[in-house]
């Protein structure tokens, strides 16, 4: 029990930040396939975004839980609510000056959230057999 508990805290978030590249290129890849160069500058943009911003935020929450919680919350929260106002402004640039594709953008920015959607899954599922494999 003790192993799976460890293979349990490690596995998920190293796992998580593989996949949003892997599914970033996947994205992109497919949109090179049935779109034009255009939709995919939209794509790889959007997942830019999304993937840095969610580097900087697990970066920001290690740190945190890190120190044992000796930092106030509230220097926490205003770094995320900065970083949070940075990307919409960032966001906001971007649809303004530059011609995008603003769904193939809005897939870009959806990686995290289908990374998020799959490592679950598959972490679900391995849960699933260790559980049966011990029963």
């Amino acid at each position: 029990m003790i192993s799976v508990r460890k293979n349990l805290e490690d596995y998920p978030i190293r796992q998580l930040h593989l996949t949003n590249w892997v599914v970033l290129a996947i994205f992109c890849a497919t949109a090179g396939v049935f779109f034009t160069p255009h939709v995919v500058q939209s794509v790889l943009m959007g997942g830019l975004l999304a993937n840095i911003s969610f580097l900087l935020l697990h970066r920001d929450m290690a740190g945190f839980f890190a120190a044992g919680m000796v930092r106030p919350r509230i220097v926490f929260f205003v770094k995320y609510y900065a970083r949070l106002a940075v990307l919409a402004l960032l966001i906001y640039l971007v649809v303004r000056n530059i011609p995008i594709n603003v769904p193939g953008f809005c897939l870009g920015l959806s990686t995290v959230v289908a990374s998020i959607l799959i490592t679950t899954a598959t972490y679900a599922f391995k849960l699933t057999i260790v559980y049966k494999e011990a029963a």
